[in-house]
């Protein structure tokens, strides 16, 4: 209630703040993205994600809906208690959970999509309730094919013994639509220095001027004169 004396649901206002950092990524990629299909893995910054940064993570694509962990931030080893760079992202899952997971990674890979995936941590008597949001966008590698994920794990609820394992249930898939005329998977363009002609756009394609017939081109006409 404020001082006014009116009710404030404050229910709305603690969802806003509930998974920021997955908000935070998902907005920096698509910075990132802008007029493309998918951003490249390059164009990554880590100050862009200063804030999510313990919860960001790299993926690269090891087969058909496998991938390991590149690069990850400092919550994911707490999470499995140890480091997690170099091994697959699915041991994350719980065996009841993996197919689902290599079918999602699949996915966003080859759609490609954004996925954002609903997880509770598996619970014991020294690992409490745990909500969680994973979230994977695709990234092109620097031979501009689309096999590296950038995502974001963040979890709610304290981590206990671990490691911790996750449950999947559910997924958000959002695919992404062609936004320049160029074969869906084909590499970016490369930045060109020198300058370069204007997309043709909606003019026509020039031809050799042609006279009018009966014009006279051959003679000036006599009433201009050369003045030097």
């Amino acid at each position: 209630m404020n001082i006014d004396g009116h009710v404030i649901d404050l229910s709305k206002k603690r969802g806003l703040n509930r998974f920021s950092a997955c908000r935070q990524v998902e907005a920096y990629w698509e910075g990132l993205r802008g007029s493309e299909l998918v951003p490249n893995r390059s164009q990554i910054d880590p100050r862009g994600i200063e804030d999510a940064l313990n919860n960001a993570f790299i993926l690269e694509a090891i087969g058909a809906g496998n991938a390991r962990v590149r690069i990850a931030g400092t919550h994911l080893n707490e999470l499995m208690g140890m480091e997690v760079r170099g091994m697959p992202i699915s041991t994350f899952f719980t065996p009841a959970s993996r197919d689902a997971f290599s079918r999602a990674i699949k996915s966003v890979l080859e759609s490609p999509a954004t996925m954002q995936l609903t997880l509770r941590g598996e619970k014991s008597w020294a690992q409490p309730t745990m909500e969680a949001k994973m979230l994977l966008l695709p990234l092109r590698s620097d031979l501009g094919d689309i096999t590296r994920i950038m995502g974001c794990l963040e979890t709610l609820g304290a981590v206990g013994t671990t490691p911790r394992r996750f449950e999947l249930l559910g997924a958000e898939k959002r695919k992404l639509m062609q936004k320049e005329d160029r074969p869906l998977g084909a590499p970016r363009a490369v930045p060109q220095t020198e300058p370069v002609l204007p997309e043709p756009g909606f003019a026509e394609p020039t031809g050799p001027f042609e006279r009018p017939q009966g014009e006279v081109n051959s003679k000036r006409p006599s009433y201009l004169k050369l003045v030097k």
